[in-house]
């Protein structure tokens, strides 16, 4: 890392005033400017006054030790941390260590092999040089990434509204739409469009999902539920979806999972994974979803009959990392983001996602919820 000298303020510290005299023209040769000290609190006065870059302690002064001036200076930060050379004759390992302990950053033997102290001094700056360069780039980030998760934020939000008064719509010009009435033809298309204007409500509710837990402000309430209701509703939503395609649903479930999670969160979950099934299958085959009690989970299961993946390709839609797009069996685009979102959901609700798939026939994605323990009574 280049070290470009003039910038930087060097104070030395050392009750030998030949010492000083030697050091400074060695330090002003090589263009810093220097600052000196022959006592402690007169030290502790300059640090405060001129904020120095980087500072060459002598461990042994006339009134206050080395280490309490290293300790005084790592108590009072003057906005960033600068680097502290011990000097010392001494060769006592007991004194070494302590400078360290106090939060000195190096130290040197005297006397002095200025090659040395040089290569260290420009060793302490080039650290320096790089862990400013590393928090500016951190605040560069830090500020993108934040107008980048308001930027989604914003237009998930301002188009969910419309979108959604789009759906409702559609949904019930599908509904109230006769086929033996209508042209095959317009009929299909009222159909495909319902199914469309659907995946685009899921992705803005996705998008916006996803920016507020990027954000750190989207927490889980934990409140009572009934799995096998929000499930059944879940089901319930994707049987006019599967109109569609022609796609039969099978939701198989035990009688009752009482679990505590985020309700939203859980809904949203479900809505994903059936969607993803849809997406992926074939037309007149079916769907099964499926609520079972699995040891300390109840597990929910949505089962296509559709294309399959391969592992790598799940991995691929897994890794948040990248970005993968895959198509579903009518050339519907996935952005990729559903799954991502599935599984950052139920890890916040204590859960787990899982899956089997085989290229070609079909998959299975499922979610583990834990089973709540009942409370041990204190004696």
């Amino acid at each position: 890392m280049k070290v470009i000298n003039s910038k930087y303020k060097i104070l030395i510290v050392d009750e030998s005033e030949e010492q000083l005299l030697e050091l400074e023209q060695v330090l002003t040769d090589q263009k810093f400017t220097v600052l000196k000290s022959q006592s402690g609190k007169e030290a502790i006065k300059i640090y405060r006054k001129e904020r120095p870059d980087l500072v060459i302690l002598e461990i042994s002064m006339p009134d206050i030790s080395g280490f309490e001036i290293c300790s005084y200076i790592r108590k009072n930060p003057n906005k960033k941390r600068i680097p502290i050379i011990f000097s010392t004759t001494s060769t006592d390992s007991k004194d070494i260590i302590e400078s360290f302990k106090v939060g000195g950053d190096d130290y040197v033997a005297k006397p002095f092999n200025f090659d040395v102290l040089m290569a260290r001094i420009n060793h302490q700056l080039s650290m320096l040089v790089a862990k400013s360069i590393i928090i500016e780039k951190n605040r560069e980030l830090y500020n993108t990434v934040i107008a980048r998760d308001r930027m989604y934020s914003v237009i998930a939000h301002d188009l969910r509204s419309p979108v959604g008064t789009i759906k409702m719509i559609m949904n019930l010009l599908t509904e109230n739409t006769v086929d033996n009435i209508v042209e095959e033809t317009l009929y299909r298309m009222i159909r495909e469009a319902n199914f469309i204007t659907e995946e685009l409500f899921t992705l803005l509710d996705n998008l916006l999902k996803w920016a507020k837990n990027q954000s750190g402000s989207m927490t889980p309430i934990f409140q009572e539920i009934d799995l096998v209701d929000i499930t059944k509703g879940g089901v319930e939503l994707f049987r006019k979806v599967a109109i569609v395609k022609n796609i039969q649903v099978e939701f198989n479930t035990i009688p009752m999972a009482m679990v505590n999670v985020d309700i939203e969160m859980t809904k949203s979950c479900i809505r994903n994974l059936m969607s993803n099934a849809f997406k992926f299958s074939y037309e007149n085959s079916k769907v099964v979803v499926s609520l079972s009690e699995e040891k300390d989970y109840f597990r929910i299961a949505i089962q296509d009959f559709g294309c399959g993946m391969n592992e790598e390709e799940i991995q691929k839609l897994l890794n948040p990392k990248t970005h993968y797009t895959s198509y579903g069996t009518a050339k519907e685009e996935g952005s990729g983001l559903g799954l991502l979102l599935v599984k950052e959901l139920i890890t916040k609700n204590k859960g787990h996602l899982g899956f089997n798939s085989i290229k070609g026939i079909g998959s299975t994605f499922y979610i583990l919820i834990p089973i709540p323990q009942p409370k041990k009574l204190k004696l």
